[in-house]
């Protein structure tokens, strides 16, 4: 406690020359947070973020720098280089409300050797995003792969190279090198289906020439529990994903329920609710895990502790409509949750990308302005990759929105994301990375 209090003064004495300012503590720097950040006003406030991540991550370009279509960089942004916080690369522990501190350990540390200190706020943003959710099924933890960080899209590089090289040795035998050449992935959404038409697109126009002999024993199979892939799209378009992906012989197991992941072998049924009856089995390389979300340890504290109302499905955090966390059905009036990690209450809005840069975007409006009003979600259409030059672009849902296939919808997708990122250095890096590799391919170093 004594460390914690000399940290708590440590950090009071960091803003003694902005005391007139209000301090705003950001835990998390995802899509919400970062977002707010860049937004915010920061000549009005003393502004901390607190993430064990001293970069906000592109996430669309994920599956990209899995396959090296692009470098890790590229999917990168620098909090500390927008310089317009204080910045802590820490893990938020616990929240005191009515201290109003928040009590963090060293994310630079061993676990067991993390040193504690806490952070005083007037205002507090929650928006520590979520974990992938495996839905307590044994072994995804221990033998899947997420793609939800660079951390992750560099293991999958590196896992991918390396079923290639292990099926090139001459000791493998051909059991073994079809196991290793075989990629599944669980979850046909927009994740899955990216990184699906990105490995594809590897092995077409890459791997083939490194590796003659295997690029045909190539086996890549989405499975799925929904009656299809991708939908949250419009049918007509998800439709042509799924025989763009058959044409391109990447298999779609739709209705189909993972049961167990093993060390070499997904087991799975075509009966979610039958648990031991008619099981399959499917031998793999490589799994990746791209379905479903869940709430972060530190929402699940504040919903255990009953400290902040949660959602009886989801766990997210209950806001009202202008991002205040909710207490007994009351506002905690300086405290507010954006992004995955919340929900409004009455409204069922999707754990995107695109709700959580909104909601950021929103809400350091109303801080910078002071002009009250509910926050309002204006859907801007959505987008997937398919590989080979082609995506689709739904805008169904918007007042005259198109929906478009093919190529068109490619040159969209490329757009929209390059517009989107946020330096100067990705809006020149990213491109220049998509000549050289149409030049002279990806880079499939491990390392």
């Amino acid at each position: 406690m004594d460390l914690i209090r000399r940290g708590s003064r440590l950090l009071g004495r960091q803003a003694s020359s902005s005391t007139k300012k209000q301090r705003i503590v950001i835990i998390g720097s995802g899509w919400a947070g970062f977002t707010f950040l860049q937004r915010l006003d920061a000549r009005q406030y003393e502004v901390f973020v607190i993430s064990p991540r001293s970069y906000f991550v592109f996430t669309p370009l994920l599956a990209g720098t899995a396959v090296g279509t692009l470098e890790f960089r590229c999917a990168l942004e620098s909090v500390r280089a927008t310089r317009k916080c204080h910045f802590h690369e820490a893990w938020a522990e616990s929240i005191d409300f009515d201290k109003r501190e928040v009590t963090c350990s060293d994310a630079m540390k061993a676990v067991g050797d993390a040193r504690t200190f806490a952070v005083p706020y007037d205002q507090l943003i929650l928006a520590p995003g979520s974990y992938s959710n495996t839905f307590d099924i044994p072994g995804v933890h221990e033998h899947a792969h997420f793609l939800k960080s660079v951390e992750d899209a560099r293991r999958i590089r590196n896992r991918v190279l390396a079923c290639f090289e292990q099926a090139s040795s001459p000791t493998t035998t051909a059991e073994e090198r079809a196991r290793l050449l075989t990629f599944c992935i669980v979850g046909g959404g927009p994740t899955g289906v990216e990184f699906a038409a990105e490995l594809h697109d590897l092995v077409a126009k890459n791997l083939n020439k490194l590796y003659p002999d295997l690029a045909h024993l190539v086996k890549i199979e989405i499975f799925d529990i929904a009656e299809s892939i991708l939908v949250s799209f419009d049918k007509k378009l998800a439709s042509y994903a799924q025989a763009r992906f058959a044409r391109d012989g990447i298999k779609v197991h739709t209705k189909q329920s993972p049961k167990r992941v093993l060390a070499d072998r997904l087991v799975f049924t075509e009966d979610p609710k039958d648990a031991v009856g008619d099981l399959q089995d499917k031998p793999y390389g490589m799994l990746v895990w791209s379905t479903g979300l869940m709430a972060s340890p530190l929402v699940q504290l504040l919903g255990k502790e009953g400290l902040i109302d949660v959602d009886d499905k989801t766990h997210a955090l209950l806001t009202n409509g202008q991002l205040q966390v909710l207490h007994n059905g009351l506002p905690r009036k300086e405290v507010y949750a954006l992004g995955d990690c919340a929900t409004i209450q009455g409204q069922i809005l999707p754990a995107t990308a695109q709700v959580a840069s909104q909601k950021g975007q929103y809400l350091a409006s109303i801080l910078n302005t002071r002009k009250i009003a509910d926050f309002k979600f204006v859907y801007r259409g959505s987008m997937a990759f398919l590989g080979g030059g082609a995506a689709i672009v739904d805008a169904s849902q918007a007042k005259n929105g198109p929906r478009i296939s093919g190529r068109v919808a490619y040159i969209m997708w490329k757009t929209a994301y390059l517009t989107m990122t946020v330096s100067w250095r990705n809006k020149v890096l990213i491109p220049t990375y998509w000549l050289l590799n149409a030049i002279f391919g990806r880079d499939i170093n491990r390392f």
